[in-house]
């Protein structure tokens, strides 16, 4: 028989280990429930829209494209997906992916990261000739001499509906490897029009090869679905030499990496250096590439500008599955602002709306590629894309963003909580210098310049007298801000300082006849947060200051030195981060269990 001492063993024992089984179940749910947030909060999109993974496990997904009738057979294909270093996958009705082709060219070393201009080459461009069963793909690879070379391939399905893996395969346009290209500036998009092949090719990092007609480099090129020059070419020559020439649509583009064909017509969306078009494509036309961004304006229907990086390209008509308001327009994917635009209509004279962000990255940027968006296309139920990195827990997936208002997202483009993409979204970089990016027009936004600039400015005599001169007036908005004008004059130091970038943001005309600033027209919430970004916490600004004064010191004096208990204030609060509700609920929760487990072993102790 067990002793008393054994039996109190056994209840204390039980009792940790149903406190532990309590924690796992109390626990658990949270941590999946932050890992599923993590992907979530990585994206924000339009009101009344829901974002889902349709499909995961891929590497660098460059590309998508929709089988136009698929069949209704869970196994029949719905669509496919290329990889960049060089595999064409085939996603089933039942969400099964397939290795539709590979090991088709030679990459050269595979991707293991993705982080530089260096890295940006393999296969890109995807589409299909439904009626023959054809699919098209475009790639660079690297041939024997170690440079880069363009290709294109087509594989055989022998159904209309296209079968799970290619059946046969024919290289095509072998003249475009006798012109090596450029990463990132290399062959690009393709799209089945009628009975034409269309395929954008990018100017091989070499502007004068844009407008040279018998070099394939900076061209919309059109083929036969066989792989011949189409004979109704603009330059096309029955002379049976087969020359580049022979191939050209149009001329004098940049890096068209989007490209859409659409009741006969062809669109472009082509990557400039500062700037980047959207322009409808004509054959025959030089579209006067030259290396400078006035050339990139020339011609086109709208100009993006700063450049956001083009990439693929589609249209939704109507009546279609989205909303009204979202269909006969446009959608771009962008690797350069991390998102997507709307934007335009089939319109014959320029744009009837101005482009909207659709869809945009939220989440933490590991580096220049984080987030951006390469791959997209309408399905039958949505709008599918791909980023071309995994996502924050490793997984490289296809999205799918459906019109569902009842199971909307919980991030909205219109709520803007990323300073970096408020500042750029609001127009900052057109002008102004942050970071080493945006315009040199205004003076710089990093806070060491921003900041002391600033300050100094609010202290000088003149700037109180301009306060005065301002106070004289009586129209608007001059007069609107009388009692802000009072309270900059009262205020003192960071209060002073944050003050002042606050009412600026709101309304930059509110103390300076003179500022030739517009109105970014944002929200208390956004002016507050682009002020905290810009200027930093007090602490920091304060410090900055201190650390400034004890380096000079009064003049004629020893500099007074910071105590050790100052310095260990400041070393704690840099280590320790800003108090949330949740680390209060954790701190509470554990304090709980460690003193339950305390007082149990203080009981058992004490019986014994």
């Amino acid at each position: 028989m067990r002793t008393y001492l054994e039996r109190s063993d056994m209840r204390f024992w039980l009792f940790i280990g149903l406190l532990l089984l309590a924690m796992g179940f109390v626990l658990a749910p949270n941590a999946q429930a932050q890992e599923s947030e993590g992907w979530i909060s990585d994206w924000a999109v339009e009101e009344g829209f829901s974002i889902s993974i349709d499909t995961e496990g891929y590497a660098f997904p460059s590309a998508i494209a929709f089988v136009p009738e698929p069949g209704d057979a869970p196994d029949d294909v719905l669509y496919f997906v290329n990889e960049l270093d060089g595999v064409v996958k085939a996603v089933t009705n039942d969400r099964s992916v397939h290795v539709f082709a590979t090991d088709f060219f030679a990459l050269g070393e595979e991707h293991a990261s993705f982080e530089s201009v260096s890295d940006e080459y393999g296969l890109t461009g995807l589409c299909l000739a439904p009626e023959q069963g054809y699919v098209f793909v475009t790639y660079t690879y690297r041939a024997e001499d170690g440079l880069l070379r363009n290709s294109i391939a087509r594989f055989e399905t022998g159904s209309p509906q296209f079968a799970r893996e290619a059946k046969a395969s024919l290289v095509m346009a072998e003249f475009l490897a006798e012109f090596p290209t450029g990463p990132s500036h290399q062959i690009g998009p393709c799209q089945v029009v009628d009975d034409a092949l269309y395929v954008s090719v990018g100017d091989g990092l070499d502007w004068r090869n844009s407008r040279d007609i018998e070099n394939p480099l900076g061209k919309i090129l059109r083929f036969t679905l066989d792989g011949e020059a189409h004979p109704e070419n603009p330059f096309y020559l029955e002379d049976d030499k087969d020359k580049p020439a022979d191939y050209v649509y149009a001329y004098g583009v940049r890096n068209p990496f989007g490209l859409k064909g659409i009741n006969g017509r062809l669109f472009a969306a082509d990557n400039g250096e500062g700037i980047d078009r959207f322009v409808e494509i004509e054959g025959g036309v030089d579209y006067l590439w030259n290396g400078s961004d006035l050339s990139i304006g020339a011609g086109a229907d709208y100009v993006f500008a700063p450049a956001v990086g083009p990439a693929q390209l589609d249209y939704i008509g109507a009546p279609g599955i989205f909303p009204e308001s979202n269909e006969e327009q446009f959608y771009l994917a962008l690797s350069g602002w991390a998102g997507i635009y709307r934007f335009g209509s089939l319109g014959t004279a320029g744009f009837d709306n101005l482009p909207e962000v659709f869809l945009r990255y939220r989440g933490e940027s590991i580096n220049d590629y984080s987030g951006i968006v390469v791959g997209l296309a309408f399905g039958p139920d949505g709008l599918y894309f791909s980023p071309l990195l995994p996502n924050g827990h490793g997984s490289a997936a296809v999205y799918v963003i459906r019109y569902e208002p009842e199971n909307q997202h919980p991030y909205f483009v219109g709520t803007q909580d990323n300073p970096e993409i408020l500042m750029r979204d609001s127009g900052c970089l057109a002008c102004h210098l942050y970071n080493e990016q945006g315009g040199t027009v205004g003076p710089s936004l990093d806070q060491a310049d921003l900041v002391p600039r600033i300050q100094e400015r609010l202290a000088s005599e003149t700037y109180l007298q301009s306060l005065d001169d301002v106070d004289a007036l009586d129209s608007e908005p001059y007069n609107l801000y009388a009692g802000e004008r009072q309270e900059i004059r009262e205020l003192q130091g960071y209060e002073q300082l944050r003050a002042w970038m606050i009412y600026h943001l709101l309304e930059p005309k509110f103390d300076n006849l003179n500022a030739a600033m517009p109105n970014p027209e944002l929200s208390l919430g956004e002016v507050e947060l682009l002020t905290d970004f810009l200027i930093g916490e007090p602490q920091a600004v304060e410090q900055e200051q201190t650390e400034e004064i004890e380096e000079a010191g009064p003049q004629g004096e020893e500099a007074v030195p910071v105590s050790f208990r100052e310095r260990m204030q400041n070393l704690v609060l840099e280590i320790i981060p800003e108090l949330r509700y949740r680390h209060i609920l954790i701190a509470f929760g554990a304090g709980g269990v460690v003193g339950i487990v305390l007082y149990w072993v203080a009981r058992r102790f004490r019986n014994r």
